[in-house]
């Protein structure tokens, strides 16, 4: 299964890398910590919260 760092993510989502951390560190996306430094998502944990943030 192929994982994505932040800068990944923050194209496949169309915002800043900055913003995809600030997920992260909320809590409101998944991440695993890659070294010290870093993290990697994945995929399905990004739809994971695309699918919670949509509103009906």
């Amino acid at each position: 299964m192929e994982e994505l760092d932040v800068e990944g993510v923050a194209a496949e989502m169309g915002v800043c890398a900055e913003t995809v951390r600030r997920l992260i560190r909320t809590g409101r996306l998944r991440a695993m910590r890659a070294g010290t430094r870093g993290y990697r998502i994945r995929p399905e944990w990004i739809r994971d919260y695309r699918n919670s943030t949509i509103t009906a």
